[in-house]
């Protein structure tokens, strides 16, 4: 298998594992990411690898063991050694910072489960929001990627105890992609 870098990060790619691209570079490049970090949805791994490397105690999850198994690899490829945990979301304990690389994509229930995020696209990011709180410590905050293909501004006013807001977007030929920050209400 061949062997691919992003940011300093030696990866390998698996069948049925969402691919590092444009999306998780911006996240790569999120500011302020202190630890203890949990990634939601790890994928390769890249990005958690990225902060273990860092010096960084990381925790990842995946609801695909074959996305957990690929990540597990990658972090021995680079030497490091991340806390994966084979769940829906979350993990039990509260994190400094959260990250999330959600499938975002309106897509229809048979497309690929690694970029579908459901009719409208956020299907599993209001679950994430729903349950974010009890999983920052004081003061945390989350990372996460959003599309203009999804009702973004409908999603800020259900979750309007939290404050999103923008670190960088990448516009595209046919959609635009916005890395936020997350914060809830009242505890930064």
């Amino acid at each position: 298998m061949t062997i691919h870098s992003m940011s300093g990060v030696m990866y390998r790619c698996c069948p049925g594992v969402y691919e590092p691209a444009e999306d998780t570079e911006m996240m790569l490049q999120a500011p302020e990411v202190m630890g203890p970090i949990l990634e939601v949805g790890c994928g390769t791994g890249v990005v958690s690898i990225y902060h273990a490397l860092r010096g960084l105690s990381v925790t990842a999850t995946d609801i695909n063991p074959v996305a957990i198994e690929c990540a597990r690899r990658n972090a021995e490829l680079n030497g490091v050694c991340i806390d994966l945990v084979l769940t829906d979301l979350f993990p039990d304990g509260r994190f400094r910072t959260v990250l999330f690389n959600p499938p975002y994509l309106p897509a229809e229930e048979w497309e690929p489960p690694e970029w579908n995020g459901g009719s409208d696209g956020l299907v599993v990011v209001r679950r994430f929001l729903e349950r974010l709180p009890e999983h920052l410590m004081k003061g945390g905050q989350a990372y996460i990627i959003l599309s203009d293909l999804s009702p973004r501004e409908e999603l800020f006013s259900r979750f309007d105890r939290y404050e999103f807001t923008e670190v960088s977007r990448r516009v595209f030929e046919f959609e635009a992609i916005f890395l936020y920050v997350v914060r809830v209400d009242g505890e930064h």
